[in-house]
């Protein structure tokens, strides 16, 4: 594996961009154009291409703009998420890093506010902000108002915040959003995982393992299209959802009863999804869900139902979820 192109001195107040890319789209020439026109002097870009043709890194090597802008190295085994992470931070020298996606774009003078922020407070964490737009139109996503803007977070308040699960979390899954200590975030891609879902929660829930401190910021650090022809359901297999629940359990041993019942939820909108959404039937996934479903760790965390139980109560929730937003559509 060779890294080619290079941006940046390697200096300690460095940020680095790290942008993984797992399959192939037409928006990375985007996305790398608005890392390069947002990245100063004290900033790096490294690309780790984990696409199976190689398309993201022959961008690269062959656009003037972003070949001497970018560093990019290829991923060719083990391509997962969290492997494109592992190896992207390998070649950073900066202070801190944002992780960006090849859906979205930076956003100009972003990184060097948010370096300054945190610098300031003194923080191993920051959460920005990320703005939607539909068509040329911005969405700005809301903080909750209980949480203090440009404040540091730590001792009891940040650990009782680190529990937050379900509805009611505050600190996002969404890794694109937020500016994390390269040194912190090194350790928390040790941990071995190797789930194809759930890579932005687990990376939050170690990460703040190992952290101190945090603070919300009002800054937009990236924009996206919403309008964008995004599938509205991946599929995933259900011992990935296990596996997601089994590592955020062992983080927030004492403060678990959220996260059962956010386990619950997935576990329902899972076979939700298969029977109306990928079109199995309920024959189908009655008899290759039930192996997985005898497994203890369900029962451990409070799921008792038969899968005949766990299909029904699915079915209930798609047809009241059906009938409200029929009403909805009615009272406009």
């Amino acid at each position: 594996m060779r890294a080619t192109g290079f941006c940046g001195s390697k200096t300690e107040d460095m940020v680095s961009i790290v942008i993984p890319v797992l399959s192939e789209r037409l928006s990375a020439r985007r996305c790398l154009e608005a890392a390069v026109s947002s990245c100063s002097a004290g900033c790096e870009i490294v690309l780790v291409d984990g696409g199976i043709s190689g398309l993201a890194s022959q961008l690269v090597a062959n656009t003037p703009g972003l070949r001497d802008r970018v560093r990019s190295l290829r991923c060719t085994s083990q391509r997962r998420l969290w492997t494109l992470f592992r190896q992207g931070l390998d070649e950073c020298h900066g202070k801190y890093v944002v992780f960006t996606s090849i859906h979205e774009w930076l956003e100009a003078n972003a990184l060097s506010s948010l370096a300054e922020e945190m610098d300031q407070l003194g923080v191993d964490l920051l959460q920005a902000r990320k703005v939607k737009r539909i068509r040329r139109i911005p969405l700005k996503e809301q903080t909750a108002d209980i949480i203090p803007l440009h404040t540091a977070i730590s001792g009891p308040d940040f650990r009782e915040l680190v529990e937050l699960s379900g509805d009611q979390r505050l600190i996002t899954p969404c890794f694109t959003d937020k500016m994390w200590k390269t040194d912190l975030i090194r350790e928390t891609l040790r941990l071995n995982f190797d789930g194809s879902w759930g890579t932005g929660e687990i990376l939050n829930f170690h990460y703040l393992r190992h952290a101190r401190s945090m603070a919300f910021t009002d800054t937009v650090i990236t924009n996206y299209l919403w309008a964008s022809p995004v599938p509205s359901y991946s599929f995933r297999r259900i011992d990935d959802i296990k596996k997601v629940y089994q590592i955020k359990m062992l983080a927030s041993q004492g403060h678990d009863g959220g996260l059962r019942i956010e386990l619950r939820n997935h576990l329902i909108a899972y076979v939700q999804n298969l029977i109306f959404k990928l079109g199995w039937t309920r024959e189908a996934a009655v008899y290759y869900l039930r192996p997985s479903m005898e497994d203890r760790f369900w029962q451990t965390n409070g799921i008792t139902d038969t899968i005949d139980e766990i299909v029904d109560e699915a079915t209930r929730n798609h047809k009241r979820n059906t009938l409200t937003n029929i009403l909805k559509q009615l009272s406009v």
